[in-house]
């Protein structure tokens, strides 16, 4: 028999007919028998996830079968259990259960539900079985006494083996008295008893004290816009507003670093805590870190600052005054509504709403029909609000502790004529900048601008109109252009053709790959998953050529320029897309440029810059005689390397001196993975890692690629994946390569270069996603092009549609078809001889120069204008109706926007942040617009 069904105190119980039976020994009564004895600690088992002493089980199962038993008894028994302690409140325990009602002290049921209601989730030193060993004791249980195998305790031999279980069985007994103790501490009482055998819980849930109120509706102001689209008075406004909502784009506050969470680990530099050293540096022997941390040679891990939570609020002002009355009110209660929808829609900040006029601040509640009406209705006399907004800003300072939390960049809207009044100006001097400003004109211009400490940082314009069918928002720029080109970010997805020529892939805050691409029709392009195409960050570049490039905390800096065109600096935030443009003035013929871990290096002439790249001012400058290597990396006489990391600028930190086993000179220097500096060879021969000290190399081994190239200039280095491990290496021209393992073709001067371990390979396909490869599949965009087209010689409005005519002798005509998913296809016809195209009228160039940025052409029709658009898209305008539709031209499955609708077509051409999943079937409302205007060309004729 196992020790499970040994007695730890035979003077307590014993064994009786060969294990068939279980007696006490003070009177020999019978506990139970074996079979009954398993067939209870079965169920015990499942509820406990093993099995309590046996001892235990004996006297519950005592306790509910003999309750006549008197109270001495049980003491008598558990003093033998445990000693010197009192026993009183146990025995007691033990009586009790003798008094529960007869259905809860059945023979077998009754045991199983004071065992599993008392000892559920108990301790595990609580169960003297696990589930394995359990079994064992069942089975054992469950035999007759012929097979069951007879363990004596005289079979055990002498010494310290006898030594050993009079140990075990003092720690049984300890471990039953714990249990039974446990036991009656739990308040197993009739209820609970029979709560658990009818639930298995002890304790029923309770029900809810109070109802929960149901939560406030999702998108209030969006709702309230919705219903009062069809209003007979309200529904102009309404419509306006949603019209503008979907094209205002309020930007979110540049927050100090030092006021975010600190996050991971985003750079190695050589300032920092001691606790942010490289483990390479604490292994380096003391008198060594002591010398390099002094000398400010030692490298630290510099920590990202991740952003925080979105703030809750976003409080709006709202001018009242005399300058007001008439349609300018109008304009402010349509943009207000406007921007409250556009919050909703944009995430977890919420609008709130304040009237302001004089010295009064007035709250104001526009999510619901008769709110609206009350702050469309008040009338104040007051010139302007200035002393109010200040009353209103401090306010609202004052009612909050954490600001940046709470509450967004505040936004006031007031008149055109309030802004440009100098009392009002100085009124609102010490309103805590930068805060946002939007100024209404009486004709609903808007101009949406940042207002700071330097002046105001123009953002948005905008023009509102009431008149007509809805959607008639168009921006006041590029007036008579059209609706679409309104928008900051493009409604519609664009396919990455073979107009790029520059890209490169990263990773941002979430470890997602980002790719980035400047196309030959100077456009930045930024693709985030292989499903859509790619959103139109800029279109407006100076130029195509890269000068250089960076990523860091989330933020894409770009230098374009040419020998004509001025240089520029480029800086767009990835969440946002909000982009700034610095110029770079001065002798920019000649410049080269480099970055470094917080500033941009220009050198040129023998001088050098060290500018802020999110300012553009040159923090230091100096002489330099230097040939620039690449990423602010620069060689001096002897083969000596330096950088400067922008920290300060008159000092530069050495890298020691390039040391090659072919002779040949260092070509560039790029940073690979983790950050670390590697110099390649001219001729690829080899790559070497660098660090900041005295020439020593500590950070690893030469890595030789066995290939080597024979030009007279210094490589570039292109673009690399996400990890730097991968480098895209141009030269300018290749006379021999020896060593490479597959054919090359020397008219191609592109080759990757693995900073791991130095192997070189060619770059054969001129395709730019070629030099997007990467190894890591978790790093790569599988990016997808689509065919669309961009020239026509002429279009034509006839019976059958909408007809494009081609350079040969065919046409294109506008279908509807009716599959599974309506949608616009263009069918290629021969071209018909009776119809009349009006051709498409390029536009003046300011230059002959091919990369001159992409360009529309006009073509004026029977009731309308149609612009192609170098894109691959094209524009249809009405003279009637204020309502435009813009198409992708793609033969197969026409994608599109409608000014009434928004997007329709596959979903590859969808924006990304629209969270469109499946194609969207084109709109009837876009199809009667095409039929209207056909049938307007036939009551023509």
């Amino acid at each position: 028999m196992t020790h499970y069904l040994q007695s730890p105190a035979p003077e307590l119980w014993q064994t009786a007919d060969d294990g068939d039976a279980f007696v006490w020994s003070d009177d020999s009564t019978t506990i139970a028998m074996a079979a009954e004895v398993a067939t209870i600690l079965g169920p015990v088992r499942m509820a406990m996830e093993g099995l309590p002493s046996l001892t235990v089980a004996f006297f519950i199962i005592t306790a509910l079968r003999r309750h006549d038993l008197p109270k001495d008894v049980w003491t008598r028994r558990l003093s033998i259990l445990a000693g010197s302690t009192r026993v009183d409140a146990v025995a007691e325990f033990l009586q009790s259960l003798g008094k529960l009602p007869l259905q809860l002290r059945t023979q077998i049921e009754g045991p199983v539900v004071v065992l599993g209601c008392g000892l559920e989730n108990c301790r595990s030193y609580l169960k003297e079985a696990n589930l394995a060993e359990s079994d064992l004791v069942l089975e054992t249980l469950s035999l007759s006494r012929i097979d069951r195998v007879v363990d004596h305790p005289d079979d055990h031999t002498p010494g310290s083996r006898k030594l050993t279980r009079r140990q075990r069985d003092a720690a049984r007994c300890k471990r039953a008295w714990e249990t039974l103790v446990l036991l009656s501490r739990s308040d197993l009482d009739a209820h609970s008893l029979q709560t658990w055998k009818s639930t298995g819980l002890k304790f029923l849930p309770a029900p809810a004290k109070e109802i929960t109120p149901p939560p406030p509706p999702r998108d209030p102001i969006n709702r309230l816009l919705n219903n009062l689209s069809d209003d007979e008075l309200y529904g102009d406004l309404a419509r306006m507003s949603r019209s503008a909502s979907a094209i205002v784009a309020l930007p979110r506050r540049p927050s100090e670093p030092e006021s975010l969470p600190i996050g991971g680990v985003s750079d190695v530099t050589n300032r920092g805590n001691p606790e942010r050293l490289l483990m390479t540096e604490l292994a380096a022997d003391p008198m060594l870190l002591l010398a390099r941390i002094a000398n400010g040679q030692a490298l630290y891990l510099r920590r990202e600052t991740p952003p925080g939570p979105a703030p809750k609020q976003r409080p709006i002002a709202i001018e009242n005054g005399i300058r007001c009355w008439g349609s300018t009110r109008i304009w402010m209660s349509t943009f207000a509504l406007a921007l409250g929808a556009s919050e909703e829609r944009r995430g977890d900040t919420r609008a709130v709403f304040w009237t302001v006029a004089g010295k009064r601040y007035t709250p104001e509640d526009l999510t619901t029909r008769d709110g609206m009406l009350e702050q469309l209705g008040r009338l104040e006399p007051d010139a302007h609000p200035g002393e109010g907004i200040a009353a209103w800003d401090a306010m609202l300072r004052e009612d909050t502790d954490d600001w940046e939390a709470t509450f967004a960049e505040p936004l006031i809207i007031v008149s055109e004529s309030t802004d440009h009044d100098a009392a009002f100006t100085d009124s609102i001097r010490h309103v805590a900048r930068p805060f946002l400003i939007a100024t209404i004109s009486r004709d609903g211009e808007v101009q949406l601008s940042r207002r700071t400490l330097l002046g105001d940082e123009k953002l948005q314009r905008l023009k509102l109109e009431l008149s007509g069918p809805p959607n008639v928002m168009i921006r006041q720029d590029k007036a008579g252009q059209p609706l679409f080109l309104s928008h900051r970010i493009p409604p519609l997805a664009f396919s990455a053709d073979s107009k790029v020529i520059w890209g490169r892939t990263v990773l941002n805050r979430d470890q997602r790959p980002v790719v980035w691409m400047v196309t030959t029709d100077q456009r930045l392009l930024m693709c985030t998953t292989s499903r859509h195409g790619c959103t139109e960050v800029v279109n407006d570049l100076p130029c195509s050529t890269v000068l250089a490039h960076h990523w860091n905390h989330n933020r894409l800096s770009l230098v374009l320029g040419t020998p004509t065109v001025p240089h520029c600096l480029i800086g767009v935030n990835a969440e946002s897309l909000i982009n700034e443009r610095i110029e770079l003035h001065g002798d920019f013929q000649s410049s080269d440029y480099g970055f470094m871990d917080s500033a941009l290096l220009r050198l040129g002439d023998g001088e050098y810059q060290i500018i802020d790249p999110t300012t553009g001012h040159i923090t230091g400058q100096g002489t330099e005689q230097g040939h620039h290597l690449g990423n602010g990396f620069v060689l001096r006489h002897h083969d000596a390397i330096f950088r400067n990391d922008g920290t300060s600028p008159e000092k530069w930190h050495s890298y020691g001196r390039f040391q090659s086993a072919t002779s040949a000179p260092v070509g560039c220097v790029v940073i690979g993975e983790n950050h670390e500096p590697m110099a390649i060879a001219q001729d690829l021969s080899q790559v070497q890692p660098l660090d900041a000290g005295s020439g020593v190399r500590l950070t690893g081994a030469t890595k030789r690629s066995g290939v080597k190239v024979q030009s007279i200039h210094r490589p570039r280095p292109v673009v690399c994946d996400p990890t730097g491990r991968w480098w895209v290496i141009q030269y300018e021209q290749i006379q021999d390569v020896t060593g490479l393992d597959r054919n090359y073709t020397r008219t191609r001067n592109v080759l990757r270069v693995d900073t791991r371990d130095g192997k070189v390979t060619p770059v054969q396909d001129d395709d730019f996603r070629s030099r997007l490869w990467s190894r890591n599949k978790a790093h790569t965009i599988l990016i997808t092009q689509k065919s669309v087209r961009n020239q026509f010689r002429g279009v034509a409005l006839t019976n059958e549609g909408l007809v494009f005519q081609l350079r040969s002798n065919h046409a294109l005509i506008l279908k509807r078809q009716l599959d599974r998913i309506p949608h616009l296809t263009l069918v290629q016809q021969p071209l018909a001889s009776d119809i009349e195209f009006t051709p498409f009228e390029s536009p003046p160039r300011d230059s002959d120069d091919a990369d001159s940025g992409w360009s529309m052409r006009k073509a004026i029709l029977n009731g309308g204008t149609a612009w192609l658009d170098s894109r691959g898209l094209v524009h249809l305008q009405r003279f009637d109706d204020h309502r435009e539709l813009t198409l992708v031209l793609v033969d197969t499955h026409c994608a599109g926007w409608f000014s009434d609708f928004g997007f329709f077509g596959p979903v590859f051409f969808a924006p990304p942040y629209a969270g469109i999943t499946e194609d969207v079937p084109v709109p009837s409302v876009a199809m009667d617009w095409l039929s209207d205007w056909t049938s307007q060309w036939r009551k023509l004729l």
